[in-house]
C-alpha cells in the first residue's frame, strides 16, 4: 500500500516541529509520501517543512479544504491521509490503515484525545469512539482511497 500524508498549513511552524519528526521517524521503513500544502504562511512553516525533505507546495488558494484538495491532485499514492499539523497519529497508523483497507474499508479515521484537562475537550474526544457523522473531525487523521476522494470531488 502506498500512502500520501497531506498536511494543510498556515503559520504552523511550532506544530510542524512536532509532527514532521514524528512522521519521518515512523514512516522511514514504509513507502509514504508527505505533502505539506501551505496557504501562505508568514512564519517559518515552509523552511521547517523543507528541512525535513518532505514535499512542500504553496496552494494557489488559502483555506484548509482548498489546500488539501490541491495537495490531493499532486499525491502519487493510492491512499490519502489528511492530518492537521497539530495532530499526532498513533505510531501504528500505517499498519492500522493497511489493515482497514485490506478489510475492505474505503475510508476511516482515528479516535483522539487532547493534551489538555479541559472538560469540553475530554467530552469531544470521548465521542470520537462512536461511528456517527457528528463525531467526526479533521483532527482524526482521516484516510480515504484516492479514487473515492476524486469521485466525491474532494472537500
Amino acid at each position: 500500500m502506498n500512502l500520501s500524508v497531506i498536511i494543510p498549513t498556515y503559520n504552523e511552524a511550532d506544530n510542524l516541529k512536532k509532527i514532521l519528526p514524528f512522521l519521518v521517524a515512523n514512516t522511514n521503513q514504509n513507502k509514504v509520501e508527505i505533502i505539506v500544502s501551505d496557504g501562505g504562511s508568514s512564519d517559518n512553516s515552509i523552511a521547517i517543512a523543507k528541512s525535513y525533505e518532505v514535499t512542500v507546495v504553496k496552494s494557489p488558494n488559502k483555506g484548509r479544504a482548498a489546500q488539501m484538495n490541491y495537495a490531493a491532485t499532486l499525491a502519487t499514492s493510492e491512499i490519502l491521509q489528511f492530518i492537521h499539523a497539530d495532530t499526532i497519529p498513533p505510531k501504528s497508523f500505517i499498519s492500522d490503515i493497511e489493515t482497514a483497507i485490506r478489510e475492505g474499508y474505503i475510508a476511516g479515521c482515528f479516535t483522539y484525545r487532547f493534551d489538555s484537562n479541559h472538560l469540553l475537550l475530554k467530552i469531544n474526544a470521548f465521542f470520537t469512539r462512536f461511528n456517527k457523522l457528528w463525531c467526526r473531525g479533521g483532527d482524526q487523521a482521516i484516510f480515504i482511497k484516492k479514487t473515492v476522494f476524486e469521485e466525491f470531488g474532494g472537500y
